[in-house]
């Protein structure tokens, strides 16, 4: 599913952002994707493998998770227009995410929740203190009231 999620959505179809994101402010609890393929592939392959859709197709319950991991993100992300993928385009730092050669930024930068010193990627803006909170205060929901809403 990860590697239909790459090869197909961002590269073919271009509905994934080509740069990965990891910082929890600026991601979705929930992309329907990716936890919308696994649930229904497992479910499916559950059902089969139990003899609920015939016993004739029973023993190929793994194909069947295989072909629906491999045909459900597309539909998936094409169904949705691929706007799950991120939460917002902006973190609302003004300094540059990399470098000129394109690695990612080595500015270091305080959290002003938890007090350490992260390097510029780990960072989100937080307007309500002009400062910046790191991504594990967001993942812990340390951090959370820290960020502006999700932009339309």
């Amino acid at each position: 599913m990860v590697a239909t999620d790459i090869a197909v959505n961002k590269y073919l179809l271009k509905v994934s952002p080509k740069v990965p994101e990891f910082r929890r402010g600026m991601l979705y609890a929930v992309n329907p994707v990716g936890f919308g393929s696994v649930v229904v592939a497992g479910g499916v392959s559950i059902a089969v493998f139990f003899g609920l859709l015939g016993t004739a197709i029973q023993p190929f319950s793994p194909v069947v998770a295989i072909v629906l991991g491999l045909v459900l993100p597309p539909v998936i992300a094409l169904a949705t227009r691929g706007r799950y993928y991120l939460r917002r385009t902006d973190d609302g730092i003004d300094l540059p995410m990399f470098d000129e050669h394109g690695n990612p930024s080595d500015a270091v930068l305080p959290c002003h929740v938890c007090g350490q010193d992260l390097e510029r990627p780990d960072m989100a803006a937080c307007p309500a203190h002009d400062a910046y909170v790191c991504s594990l205060c967001l993942s812990t929901d340390r951090g959370k009231e820290h960020l502006l809403p999700a932009q339309p």
